[in-house]
């Protein structure tokens, strides 16, 4: 339920609120293996997202973001224990 939850703050989030959808995807990240977040990120480009000139025109920042954010969170719950996260 905790899961489903967040992903509803995180549509919310994405539609009314664009960065709290970060903190909720953050927690999500935390507590789930949340491959989720990638969809969002690309929901959330092609919403908002502007050309970034230094980039080369890359639009989807907040997909690699999630990107990362996915990955680092899968590494270090593989690494470290925190008890108040075991799933």
């Amino acid at each position: 339920m905790l899961r489903f939850t967040l992903n509803v703050l995180i549509l919310l989030g994405v539609l009314y609120l664009p960065l709290a959808a970060l903190g909720f995807g953050i927690v999500l990240a935390a507590r789930f293996r949340a491959y989720e977040l990638i969809a969002w990120g690309l929901l959330f480009d092609s919403l908002y997202a502007a050309p970034v000139s230094t980039l080369l025109h890359f639009q989807y920042l907040g997909t690699l973001l999630g990107v990362v954010v996915v990955l680092v969170a899968s590494f270090l719950k593989q690494r470290l224990v925190w008890y108040p996260l075991a799933q």
